[in-house]
């Protein structure tokens, strides 16, 4: 059971982080 939630919350953890780098490389894009 505790595997579970800790699988689930790994994939969350990716996703954020995808997105974040993505956002990050859109912020930090120079203007």
């Amino acid at each position: 059971m505790g595997k579970k939630i800790v699988n689930s919350f790994k994939d969350i953890l990716s996703r954020v982080g995808e997105n974040w780098i993505e956002a990050m490389k859109y912020y930090n894009y120079p203007r």
